[in-house]
């Protein structure tokens, strides 16, 4: 008889509206990510990466508000060692639905698309990247950039190729030019 009075309590309307409030108010307190915790990347930057290999890549990168400020885009122009020039750009969000940071890359040199989820620790310096998925893909990534300050960064990253079973290890090292 206990329990049923236990079942009644639970399922008591008043009390259930009491506790769906409560559990409303809890939710909508917690601090929610938006762009501005990414907003470090606004500005101009430059930009040296390096494989393993020898290969290396060295260009500007802009880095802006745009679409009312629900995206930040990342320009990069840049001249690798064998000469080549390419452009690309990163678009990033935070996407309210999955609850994390997504970013596409296209390029000027490559057709498929890159996108990746961004994951930021505690602090904000320290970003996880991970591969969602790419249409025709073969690589695999991950990545990491940690700022060291506002005005610099390593990115670290490693791409494996399943079709070739082959491994890209890279650095890029950013210094921001100007705000």
């Amino acid at each position: 008889m206990k329990s049923m009075q236990n079942i009644q309590q639970i399922t008591n309307p008043r009390q259930s509206l009491y506790i769906l409030a409560l559990m409303l108010i809890a939710t909508t307190s917690l601090p929610a990510q938006s762009l501005r915790d990414i907003e470090i990347l606004i500005g101009k930057w430059t930009v040296e990466e390096r494989h393993a290999s020898g290969w290396w890549e060295k260009g500007e990168r802009t880095c802006e508000w745009i679409m009312d400020s629900t995206y930040i885009q990342c320009e990069t122009k840049a001249r690798s060692s064998q000469g080549k020039e390419r452009t690309y750009r990163f678009l990033i969000n935070y996407n309210g639905q999955t609850g994390r940071f997504e970013m596409t890359g296209i390029y000027s040199n490559w057709p498929l698309k890159q996108h990746d989820a961004i994951r930021l620790d505690g602090t904000g310096m320290r970003w996880t990247l991970e591969e969602i998925a790419a249409v025709g893909e073969t690589t695999e990534r991950r990545a990491t950039i940690i700022f060291t300050d506002r005005d610099n960064y390593s990115w670290t990253g490693r791409n494996l190729n399943r079709a070739k079973n082959t491994t890209t290890e890279y650095t890029e090292i950013g210094k921001r030019i100007s705000p």
